[in-house]
């Protein structure tokens, strides 16, 4: 109750809250997800003579709200949150966000547990990012061998070609 006066302005008379969250960090990055859900939420939308007129009309529009996005077969208003980013700078996917309540409220329920989805190879920096600057710069050495290579190569052929050539004429004058 007290967290959603805090960040909603408006007081719940009952409801349970759970939140849901995986993240994998490496080197100043991270990537997750966090799945807050509140099952059988309660609204308090009592008309108290200290509440204001748009202290009413807010409680009204978050009430109607949460009526609107409850999943009807299982009772809760739930989204999943991509996250990701720098430490320093984290980014919050809104559009997906939102898919995700309104897929919740009117397709499939979320599953109120952990989706066991997030990998350290999937952090911008973590393990996979790694691997494959390490096998470009492996490729890149082949490519820079090979081509010095190619090059040493051709040099040979041109003195093979010259003596072959010398001797060739040297055969023919004889």
């Amino acid at each position: 109750n007290d967290f959603l006066f805090a960040y909603a302005k408006v007081k719940v008379n009952k409801g349970t809250f759970g939140l849901y969250s995986e993240i994998a960090a490496k080197g100043g990055s991270f990537k997750g997800y966090s799945k807050p859900i509140i099952k059988d939420i309660e609204i308090d939308r009592s008309a108290q003579e200290d509440k204001t007129l748009l202290q009413k009309l807010w409680a009204g529009v978050v009430a109607g709200a949460a009526w609107v996005l409850t999943n009807s077969e299982k009772d809760q208003v739930a989204t999943k949150i991509p996250i990701e980013g720098k430490f320093n700078q984290p980014s919050v996917d809104i559009w997906s966000t939102i898919g995700s309540l309104l897929k919740n409220a009117f397709i499939q329920a979320l599953s109120p547990s952990f989706e066991e989805a997030v990998h350290i190879s999937d952090v911008p920096g973590g393990k996979a990012v790694a691997d494959e600057k390490t096998a470009e710069k492996k490729k890149e050495k082949k490519e820079e061998k090979d081509k010095i290579k190619k090059e040493e190569d051709k040099k040979e052929d041109k003195k093979d070609g010259k003596k072959k050539k010398k001797h060739f004429w040297q055969r023919r004058s004889a």
